[in-house]
C-alpha cells in the first residue's frame, strides 16, 4: 500500500524530537499569502536572457567581496581520519576513499554529518574496528559523534552514501554503498536507525561507488540507483609489480579491469524493494561508474539517470518513450518501465574530441541562467574536466575551453565537486576536491599525489575564474580529496563544504564570506508527490537573472548534499518564486523574504526554526 502523508501525524514527528519547526498541520505563525496573479515565468526568464553582461554587472555590484572559509575539526568535535587500508602494494580497492552525507537525521533543523569508512581488506565481513560515523550537529559550530548511540556501527568497506526517506515517515534513511554487501538503514525517529534488508535473492554483491534516490516514475515513492565499478576479487585483490618502484609496485588501471552493470531498487510502496536491473534494461551496459546524479534534464516530470564512468563513454538513461506512463505504486508495473542509454545522442558521452574520459564526480546545475540544469564532471590527471551546457531537450554542448574550466583542471586529478552560490551573488560557483590516486611522486616526471582544492568563482558571462589558491588555511595546502556535499551548517545563509580525505583529516569548511548578499533556503515537503520531492524544480525571480534550481538525487561523487534548494538574492532581500513538483503541481509566492523556509506543497510556506540547543 502507499505510505499516506498527515498534518496530524507531521506535528507529532518533529515535536516527538523535540524541534521547533513551524510547518503545515502545526503552524505557528501567518505563512505567506499566495497570489491570486500568476506572473509569466517563462517570459520574464527570456527576458533577463536577453540583458547584456555589462547590465548584469551594474546591477549586481562588482565583486569587492572578501571570501572566507574556516576549517571545522577535532576542537569542534569533528573528528574523523578514514581507513582504506593502503599499503605498499597499492590495491585498487585502496585508491577511491569515502563520502559524505549531509542531512538532518534528527530533524532538529541543524544539518549533520555522516562519514563512510573502510576496513582492512579481505576481512570486509566480520571487522568492525573503524565504523563509518555519525555526528550531530550541536547549533553549527560544534559536533558530538553518536555511532554507538545510534546503531550505525556496521562492518565493511564503506564507499558511497544517499539519503531519502524512503519510507515517508518523516526521517531521513541512509543507504550505504560498499565493496561488498549494500546496507539501507532505517531511520526510527528517536535517534537511532535499523538495518533494513534491501537485495533480494538475485543479488550480486559488487563494488558499489555511488548510489541515489530519486522517484523515477513519479509514483511518489523512492527508488534506489546504485553506480558500480570493476569486477575485482575482495579476497585477492590484484597487484600491479614495478621494480622501478621504491615499494616495488604500482597502482593498477582500472583498464586492466571489467566493468560491470549498476543496479536499479524500485519501491514497491509497502517498506521494500524490488531488483529490477535487468528488467530495466540497466543490465544491458556494462560500466565502470564512478559518480551518479538523477535530474530532470529536459523538465518533462520524468527523471534522467546520468552516469559517469571510467575510461569509457558514460551513460545518459531516460525513460523508453513506449513505457504506459503508469503512476500507480503496484511493484509488478514499475517491472514494465525501461530505459534507453542515450549518451552518445544527446552529447553526455564524449568529450567535443569525441574520446571517452575518467569521469569520476559529476556537478549539476544551471551555472549559466537559461532555465536548464548543466553538468560538469572532474577527470584523471593530464586530461581536462569537462562541462556540458544543456541547450534544452536533452542536447548538450561542451564548453570547457571557452568557460576557463579546462587548462586550470589538467594537472589535477578531480573527484568529489559541486555547483554551489559561494557569496550569495545569485550565480553558481563550483568548488572540486582533488588528489591522485596513487603516489607518483617516484616517477621521472612527478605528479603530486596531494593536490590542491580549486574554487571557481562564476564571473556571469559563461566563465569562471579560480581564485583557491589566494585564499588562506585549506585552499592553499594540498589534501587527497575525494568526496564533497554541501549545505548551510550554521544557519547563516551561507552554504558550507565538507570534503572526505584520504590519509588526512576530513573537514568541515565553514563559510564565512563578507557580503551583504542574503539567501533562501527551501525545505520541501512533498503532499502529491514523494515527501522529498527529488526532481522538484524552483524558480526564483531575481533581477536582473531568474535562478532555476533543481532537487536532484545524488551527485558530486560517493556523497549527499542536504537536501535542501538553497539560492542568493544578490542585492535583493525579498523576491516571488514558484516550485514546480514532480506531480505536476506549481504553486507561486510573493515576497518571500532572505532566511529559512519550509513549503509543503498545495499548502503553504512556513519559517523553519532550528532547536535553540539542549
Amino acid at each position: 500500500m502507499r505510505l499516506a502523508w498527515s498534518k496530524s501525524w507531521f506535528c507529532l514527528a518533529i515535536t516527538g524530537m523535540g524541534a521547533v519547526l513551524l510547518m503545515a498541520g502545526c503552524p505557528q505563525t501567518e505563512p505567506e499569502k499566495e497570489s491570486g496573479e500568476e506572473p509569466d515565468l517563462g517570459a520574464l526568464l527570456k527576458s533577463s536572457l536577453l540583458q547584456s553582461q555589462e547590465s548584469v554587472q551594474n546591477q549586481l555590484g562588482h565583486r569587492d567581496l572578501k571570501l572566507a572559509f574556516r576549517e571545522l575539526g577535532a576542537e569542534n568535535g569533528f573528528e574523523f581520519t578514514r581507513f582504506d587500508d593502503i599499503s605498499a602494494r597499492r590495491r585498487i580497492l585502496e585508491t577511491n576513499g569515502g563520502g559524505v552525507a549531509v542531512f538532518d537525521y534528527d530533524r532538529d533543523g541543524w544539518l549533520d554529518l555522516y562519514l563512510t569508512n573502510g576496513s582492512p581488506i579481505g576481512e570486509f565481513s566480520v571487522e568492525n574496528n573503524h565504523p563509518s560515523k555519525i555526528f550531530r550537529n550541536r547549533f553549527g559550530t560544534h559536533y558530538r559523534e553518536l555511532t554507538t548511540e545510534a546503531n550505525l556501527m556496521q562492518p565493511g568497506f564503506d564507499t558511497g552514501c544517499a539519503v531519502g526517506d524512503y519510507n515517508s515517515d518523516g526521517f531521513p534513511d541512509l543507504y550505504v554503498a560498499a565493496i561488498g554487501e549494500n546496507h539501507l538503514w532505517v531511520n526510527n525517529g528517536d535517534g537511532t536507525f535499523e538495518e533494513q534488508a534491501l537485495q533480494t535473492a538475485d543479488q550480486v554483491e559488487r563494488w558499489t561507488t555511488s548510489v541515489a534516490f530519486a522517484d523515477l516514475n513519479s509514483d511518489g515513492i523512492l527508488d534506489i540507483y546504485a553506480v558500480n565499478y570493476l569486477d575485482e576479487s575482495l579476497e585477492t585483490p590484484t597487484v600491479c609489480p614495478n621494480s622501478q618502484s621504491p615499494d616495488g609496485f604500482e597502482g593498477c588501471s582500472p583498464a586492466l579491469f571489467q566493468g560491470v552493470p549498476d543496479d536499479l531498487f524500485w519501491g514497491d510502496g509497502e517498506g521494500g524493494f524490488h531488483h529490477a536491473t535487468n528488467d530495466a534494461g540497466i543490465g544491458r551496459h556494462p560500466g565502470k561508474g564512478l559518480g551518479v546524479v538523477i535530474a530532470d534534464l529536459d523538465q518533462n516530470r520524468s527523471p534522467e539517470i546520468y552516469v559517469a564512468n571510467d575510461g569509457e563513454p558514460n551513460f545518459l538513461f531516460v525513460r523508453n518513450q513506449s513505457d504506459s506512463g503508469t503512476t500507480d505504486s503496484n511493484s509488478s508495473k514499475k517491472s514494465e518501465l525501461s530505459y534507453e542509454e542515450v549518451g552518445l545522442l544527446c552529447g553526455l558521452a564524449l568529450n567535443e574530441r569525441g574520446y571517452s574520459q575518467a569521469s569520476m564526480g559529476i556537478a549539476c546545475g544551471d551555472y549559466d541562467g537559461n532555465g536548464t540544469q548543466d553538468l560538469y564532471l572532474t577527470h584523471f590527471f593530464g586530461d581536462t574536466n569537462t562541462l556540458y551546457a544543456n541547450l534544452g531537450e536533452l542536447k548538450f554542448v561542451e564548453r570547457t575551453r571557452g568557460s576557463g574550466l579546462g587548462a586550470s583542471s589538467r594537472n589535477y586529478l578531480g573527484f568529489g565537486t559541486t555547483f554551489f552560490d559561494a557569496d550569495n551573488d545569485g550565480w553558481l560557483d563550483l568548488f572540486v576536491a582533488n588528489g591522485h590516486v596513487d603516489d607518483r611522486t617516484w616517477m621521472p616526471v612527478p605528479e603530486d599525489y596531494r593536490m590542491y582544492p580549486q574554487l571557481f568563482l562564476n564571473e556571469r558571462d559563461g566563465h569562471f575564474k579560480e581564485i583557491g589558491q589566494s585564499l588562506e588555511g585549506y585552499f592553499s595546502e594540498q589534501w587527497i580529496g575525494r568526496g564533497v556535499a554541501t549545505g548551510d551548517l550554521n544557519r547563516d545563509g551561507f552554504a558550507d563544504l565538507v570534503v572526505s580525505h584520504q590519509l588526512d583529516p576530513s573537514i568541515i569548511l565553514m563559510n564565512e564570506t563578507d557580503s551583504r548578499h542574503q539567501s533562501i533556503t527551501l525545505r520541501l515537503i512533498g503532499t502529491e508527490s514523494h515527501r522529498d520531492a527529488f526532481g522538484a524544480i524552483v524558480v526564483f525571480q531575481t533581477t536582473p537573472q531568474i535562478q532555476t534550481r533543481e532537487l536532484v538525487g545524488g551527485g558530486s561523487f560517493q556523497s549527499a548534499s542536504a537536501l535542501e534548494v538553497h539560492a542568493g538574492l544578490g542585492t535583493e532581500s525579498m523576491i516571488p518564486i514558484e516550485i514546480r513538483w514532480p506531480s505536476g503541481n506549481k504553486q507561486q509566492f510573493e515576497n518571500v523574504s532572505a532566511g529559512d523556509w519550509v513549503v509543503v506543497e498545495n499548502q503553504g510556506i512556513y519559517s523553519l526554526i532550528a532547536r535553540p540547543g539542549e
